[in-house]
């Protein structure tokens, strides 16, 4: 017995985030993304712009989903991935639900073009209508993660989970981006690519506000001046494009480098002695959580520093030192704290 048409309804809708994360989780590397797509007849000149595997499937199924392809397409794409990853469980879960969609003798239209919607035409169709606007950017927080041979161990891993756990709640959608051991040509690459609205450095920094990265001399960290992370960041303010609203230093003494990120047009926040790691990792919680929950950058950094100071207490309360457990900002002449926020509330 056959089966039954399902004349004058759309298919049933397509998991789309699942697709993008199944897809992020294999293919990532750009080459390889593109040769794939190349299978399926997707359009070169319509391929999204590569800063991470995520992002660029995420922005590839949705040119997919409004019409770019017809919905067999996506099938396709997923029968490539399975000719070089056979064994993935997740795509093969995906495929019998995505093969139903596609199916045009359970969901037949007229002239044999299978849309994902009815009412949207393909857009490589003259009348395709053009969108009237470009949808919001979600911001990016850029986790620059250094600890070269021979530094001290930190726990930069935990730091990035903590900040993916504080922000996965937010009130609206923010990416976190990776760059782990960048060396002096490519940590200002990285930002470059990510465009993001938070700098977030993990890692080391001496009394001089050198920040230390990889690739120094005979393997050695290479101390990255003040003087050149200004220069950097004073190019990339330049930008009419950029999306940068703070830098935070999560490193021992690295309010040093406070006032050269402030020169380049940018509020700096850092610690201004040595910091232990455990006090590193509570701070970047409670910072990031106040800044999800809609919170301006003074109210996140005063409540930061408030929680801060009731722990000091409450471990030590005849130390001397505890007051300089704080973090410290730094604000460009008309910046206002009160009016930079990560998330709207």
């Amino acid at each position: 017995m056959g089966r039954s048409m399902v004349l004058g309804k759309e298919p049933p809708p397509i998991p789309w985030p699942d697709i993008g994360r199944a897809l992020s989780n294999v293919i990532d590397s750009e080459a390889e993304a593109h040769r794939i797509l190349r299978r399926i007849s997707f359009p070169e000149n319509r391929l999204p712009r590569w800063d991470y595997s995520l992002g660029f499937w995420t922005a590839t199924l949705r040119l997919i989903e409004v019409g770019l392809l017809d919905r067999k397409s996506v099938v396709d794409l997923i029968q490539e991935a399975l000719i070089e990853f056979p064994g993935n469980v997740s795509l093969r879960g995906l495929l019998p639900r995505l093969q139903e969609a596609a199916d045009p003798d359970l969901y037949p239209v007229e002239g044999g073009h299978l849309p994902w919607r009815q009412d949207v035409r393909k857009e490589t169709d003259p009348g395709f209508p053009t969108p009237s606007r470009t949808p919001a950017r979600a911001p990016v927080v850029l986790f620059v993660g250094s600890n070269p041979p021979g530094s001290v161990h930190l726990d930069l891993a935990q730091e990035r989970r903590d900040i993916g756990d504080a922000l996965r709640g937010a009130l609206s959608r923010v990416d976190v981006q990776d760059a782990w051991a960048p060396g002096p040509g490519t940590i200002f690459n990285d930002v470059m690519r990510a465009n993001p609205s938070v700098l977030h450095f993990g890692g080391h920094c001496d009394e001089h506000g050198c920040l230390h990265l990889h690739g120094g001399k005979d393997g050695s960290a290479f101390a990255l001046s003040p003087q050149q992370l200004r220069d950097h960041l004073t190019v990339l303010a330049q930008d009419k494009n950029t999306q940068l609203k703070f830098v935070l230093l999560n490193a021992c003494y690295s309010s040093a480098a406070s006032e050269f990120i402030r020169d380049a047009g940018y509020v700096s926040i850092g610690w201004p002695n040595e910091t232990r790691d455990s006090w590193v990792l509570f701070v970047t919680t409670k910072f990031y959580e106040c800044l999800a929950a809609g919170r301006s950058l003074r109210a996140a950094i005063d409540m930061t520093n408030k929680t801060i100071a009731h722990r000091n207490r409450d471990a030590s309360p005849q130390s001397s030192a505890a007051a300089m457990d704080r973090l410290i900002v730094d604000t460009p002449d008309g910046v206002s704290l009160d009016s930079i926020v990560l998330v709207s509330s």
